[in-house]
């Protein structure tokens, strides 16, 4: 495999902001971070579907199928989580905050797989739908020992 400079640099960034998000960050903002990523993301994946072409529709369009409708899931627990934190029933520390991370983290992996399957298949039915090659016949005719050229429709001079 080829890499570019670029892809390699978003690469690195991208693995360097989920190790901060995940590993360095307290608790509640990494989880506040994770929630607004997940709640925002719906929007790009639209945003994805309208306007993009090939496969980035196609894994935008399996990441859609996949965890559109958890972010109202999502936002229902949050208000669940805030009314206990309220209350004093649960707190918030860094042990707590693991098993949450890991949840978020298994989401994202699930549409990322949902979008990578969903690339799969298109990929596949373009394949399939590809017309097989059928042989042409030469574009000329040996006729009495002499080359002459045939057109289409046209049947050589004898």
């Amino acid at each position: 495999m080829r890499f570019t400079l670029k892809a390699l640099m978003a690469a690195v960034v991208v693995s360097a902001l989920l190790c901060c998000v995940f590993f360095t960050l307290p608790a509640w903002l990494g989880l506040t971070l994770l929630a607004i990523f997940w709640l925002m993301a719906p929007a790009a994946l639209i945003a994805g579907i309208v306007y993009g072409r090939g496969y980035g529709r196609a894994f935008s369009i399996g990441c859609v199928s996949t965890g559109g409708c958890i972010p109202f899931l999502w936002l229902y627990l949050a208000m669940t989580a805030i009314a206990l934190l309220d209350s004093g029933e649960i707190t918030l520390d860094e042990e707590s905050a693991v098993p949450m991370k890991i949840g978020f983290g298994a989401l994202f992996v699930l549409a990322g797989i949902s979008g990578l399957v969903s690339m799969a298949v298109r990929w596949l039915s373009l394949r399939a739908n590809q017309e097989p090659a059928v042989p042409q016949a030469p574009p000329y005719s040996v006729l009495y020992r002499r080359v002459t050229t045939v057109t289409d429709g046209q049947a050589p001079n004898a």
